[in-house]
């Protein structure tokens, strides 16, 4: 388990690779009904191909993403026909450039942030909260660029909104922005988790070195020892970061020590 979320950027990555191995499936398929292992092989290479462009944008943001399209869309190419032949440099400029327009006005983020307070009413739980956030989110923004794609193509607002809407639906525009949705809103919520490690644990430092004794009696467990265990089991509680349940040593000793040690804490019962 990723304790320090020091690697959860590879969800960005892996999901952005599985999602070119979707749309590309049907060249995949042909070829494995050909050839199993050259099959096998292509998957692999547009797996691969997805992951660099993921790479480049969670990376290099912006201009990490007109990289990753440019690239993904010509090795997407080569991959299909062996050469450039398929790279459609036009249609990938427009799409670079309504994916930004669409990113920029951060419709999806609203909706998205909407829901997800009303999750957090029901649920009380992040993990659930930065899901709804970003599915919906990434689901309202892949709409919207698929329509605006399609109008500038098309040129006039009803053939692009029925064409968008198509794209979305039959090309699996829905299942691509959900399973990006769903590797986003992981990404967010072991960032919450790995900020409120390093939060709690020098809190709980700063604690031990201030009160070092109570009442005559020593704690027991090293500051490292004890602010990990004290951490862990109340993360099993929730994601939310709360006031009584990041009281670094107070929670700990009042359900693991009270039995024990009553007079330490007088006060809670």
């Amino acid at each position: 388990m990723d304790k320090d979320g020091e690697w959860v950027w590879l969800v960005f990555i892996v999901v952005k690779g599985a999602i070119n191995m979707i749309e590309n499936w049907d060249d995949i398929s042909l070829t494995f009904k050909e050839n199993g292992w050259k099959g096998i092989g292509k998957g692999a290479a547009y797996f691969l191909t997805g992951a660099g462009a993921g790479a480049a944008t969670y990376f290099l943001g912006g201009f990490g993403t007109a990289i990753g399209e440019y690239g993904q869309e010509g090795l997407n190419s080569l991959i299909r026909s062996g050469d450039f032949r398929n790279f459609d440099g036009v249609a990938v400029t427009r799409r670079v450039v309504v994916n930004g327009l669409v990113n920029s006005l951060g419709i999806g983020d609203c909706f998205g942030k909407a829901a997800s307070r009303q999750m957090d009413k029901l649920f009380d739980n992040e993990l659930i909260n930065n899901l709804t956030e970003k599915i919906i989110g990434n689901n309202i923004d892949n709409l919207l660029m698929n329509v605006g794609e399609s109008t500038w193509e098309k040129g006039n607002l009803k053939d692009g909104i029925n064409d968008g809407w198509n794209s979305y639906i039959r090309k699996g525009g829905w299942i691509n922005s959900t399973l990006m949705g769903a590797g986003e809103g992981v990404l967010k919520t072991y960032d919450f988790r790995t900020n409120a490690r390093e939060t709690n644990k020098e809190a709980a430092q700063d604690y031990f070195q201030q009160h070092k004794t109570m009442n005559g009696f020593e704690i027991p467990l090293q500051p490292d020892l004890w602010s990990e265990q004290i951490y862990s089991w109340q993360m099993n509680l929730s994601l939310k970061m709360n006031i009584e349940i990041y009281s670094p040593i107070k929670t700990y000793f009042k359900n693991f020590y009270k039995d024990s040690y009553p007079d330490l804490y007088p006060g809670y019962k």
